[in-house]
């Protein structure tokens, strides 16, 4: 048998492997191979990381040959969503993680999560892209990424859209 390593995403609860994600062109000698088999095929949240597979060949000789492979099972990246924040009087606005980020329940791993922008003033109308990043520590770090449109109006006179109200003194 001849193994490759395999690098997964797991996008839902559970992923379902087949031999052929793992043989890199087993071959019999005298006879095809007419059987592959792997010592696990269905892997889930708990297995994040690295895991050891045994893929098993069979002729039609019924000669058999094992041989190992790495099954790097990832977690799927944070899913983003756009948002449009208003600055405030003083031309200031503030995101958090919780505003940008949609959460999900799948496979929540020894993960953190980062964005690389807080705060935006008036040099930021418009459409600004702001990355989340998902770090998970699964003996070895790994960080996955979306990255959603923070939309800034309003503030500064080139931005204002509200009439100016006039105020006249009696006398």
């Amino acid at each position: 048998a001849i193994c490759r390593d395999t690098t997964v995403i797991l996008s839902g609860n559970s992923v379902f492997l087949n031999p052929e994600d793992f043989d890199d062109g087993s071959y019999g000698v005298c006879t095809d191979i007419r059987n592959r088999s792997l010592n696990k095929y269905r892997y889930y949240c708990s297995d994040l990381g690295e895991n050891q597979v045994e893929l098993t060949v069979q002729d039609h000789n019924d000669h058999q040959s094992t041989c190992s492979a790495t099954l790097t099972l990832l977690p799927k990246s944070p899913e983003c969503q756009d948002i449009t924040v208003t600055l405030d009087e003083e031309n200031n606005a503030s995101i958090t993680i919780a505003d940008i980020h949609l959460p999900d329940a799948v496979c929540i791993h020894n993960d953190s999560l980062a964005i690389d922008r807080t705060s935006f003033d008036c040099t930021d109308i418009g459409a600004n892209q702001v990355i989340l990043s998902r770090f998970v520590d699964l003996g070895e770090e790994y960080t996955r990424h979306c990255t959603a449109t923070v939309t800034v109006i309003g503030g500064g006179a080139e931005n204002d859209v509200t009439p100016p109200v006039a105020l006249c003194n009696p006398d």
